[in-house]
């Protein structure tokens, strides 16, 4: 296992790769994603691969314009890696620029790069949004909620989804506006649970000046939501997910507590069975870079 001690420029990444070719790198957006791959990993007996947040690696804005990716952004800087790699080593790498799928359905990037790969979702955090991870995760670390696991998904993939088509509508239009937390206008009276969708929009619009170009914008959801796909976790941001869910417990399940949503991030996540990761195509591809030197 090669350790990475301090940042990586591109040309010493390559370098690396050129003297050391049997290394076996898996490169992912954060901390939590290293832990959870890393842990996949070791669960699978599969001791081939390294796994490393993409901090370690220096991206310079520069490339990232070069590529037109935003800045700022880590799924950013693993895509520009994922190019750059392809572009400057020779041969055949094994490396993975494991990014979240975000709106790479509705927007893509345009990479071709064999170097990167998107997660089967929106996120990683959504591959705990199934009836299995999610039945656990009720049954388990929250001991029940007034209504069962169908309906609760139902209710989150509804709101999620409508949440998702505002936040790509504004992607789409390029108006940059600024976000409106959606939770204050989610209603949870006796178990049954509610979104203000038209206030919630109505303040989204009103808050960055746009409230004269609704027209547009209500026109532009209704355009994002009649081409959504037909998988409910390819139509909804994973930290949409868990700051929802976050509200609904605190509301429901009081006796339960998560300070935050990275928190319960966590606890979704410990909810997943690696069997069933295993049937994911990127975790398989994840699994076979790692499975063998």
């Amino acid at each position: 296992m090669k350790v990475m001690n301090q940042k990586r420029t591109l040309d010493e990444l390559c370098a690396m790769y050129v003297l050391e070719p049997e290394l076996r790198d898996i490169f992912v957006e954060g901390c939590s994603d290293e832990r959870f791959v890393k842990w996949y990993l070791r669960a699978n007996g599969a001791t081939a691969a390294s796994v490393y947040s993409i901090d370690l690696i220096d991206i310079p804005d520069a490339i990232l314009r070069q590529h037109d990716l935003s800045i700022g952004s880590n799924r950013s800087q693993l895509i520009a890696l994922a190019n750059e790699l392809l572009r400057r080593c020779p041969g055949q790498l094994n490396v993975l620029c494991l990014a979240d799928r975000d709106y790479e359905d509705y927007q893509p990037s345009g990479s071709t790069s064999r170097y990167l790969l998107f997660t089967d979702y929106n996120s990683m955090e959504l591959y705990a949004f199934s009836p299995a991870a999610m039945d656990k995760f009720v049954a388990v670390a929250l001991g029940g909620l007034p209504l069962g696991c169908n309906d609760l998904i139902a209710v989150l993939t509804h709101i999620l989804g409508r949440v998702f088509a505002v936040r790509l509508s504004n992607q789409l239009l390029g108006w940059g506006m600024e976000w409106v937390p959606f939770v204050k206008y989610v209603e949870i009276r006796k178990g049954a649970i509610s979104f203000k969708a038209d206030e919630f929009v109505r303040v989204y619009l009103q808050k960055n000046g746009r409230w004269r170009d609704r027209a547009a914008f209500d026109a532009e959801v209704s355009e994002v939501i009649a081409h959504f796909t037909s998988d409910a976790r390819r139509r909804i941001r994973g930290h949409d997910f868990s700051e929802l869910l976050l509200h609904i417990i605190r509301k429901l399940r009081r006796d339960r507590k998560y300070g935050d949503s990275e928190t319960l991030e966590g606890a979704l996540r410990a909810s997943l069975e690696c069997a069933n990761l295993s049937l994911e195509p990127c975790f398989q591809r994840i699994l076979e870079l790692a499975a063998s030197a």
